[in-house]
């Protein structure tokens, strides 16, 4: 934050109590569980999380969805059909790492190409 808007707010709020509000007081977003998903079985969906956290991804480029979204079928580059995961595709999504995936029985198509993945 600049000094500027800092010194104007400070000039408003009468002193500067408000910043301490700011400094780590906000509470950690909570934790995704795979049991609140609605369309797809919870051991999907858990290893569809195992697939964002061996592959960074906090850091792709698109993460649509992913581990927020109680519905599977809205998380970017996975397709959902008649209650499976079907599809995941993340062509080009800057996943870094191992990918490990399994227990995704009903998958038909996988695309990981042109991620760094080892």
């Amino acid at each position: 934050m600049s000094d500027d808007l800092v010194n104007f707010i400070n000039s408003k709020m009468g002193n500067d109590s408000w910043q301490s509000s700011l400094n780590g007081n906000c509470p950690a977003a909570p934790a995704f569980d795979c049991a609140n998903v609605v369309d797809v079985p919870s051991s999907e969906c858990d290893a569809l999380s195992g697939l964002y956290n061996s592959t960074d991804g906090v850091n792709w480029n698109d993460v649509h969805g992913w581990l927020s979204s109680r519905r599977v079928s809205n998380w970017y580059g996975v397709t959902v059909k008649d209650g499976h995961v079907t599809t995941v595709n993340l062509n080009k999504n800057n996943l870094v790492g191992s990918a490990q995936i399994s227990g995704l029985e009903q998958m038909t198509e996988l695309d990981l190409e042109e991620n760094t993945l080892s």
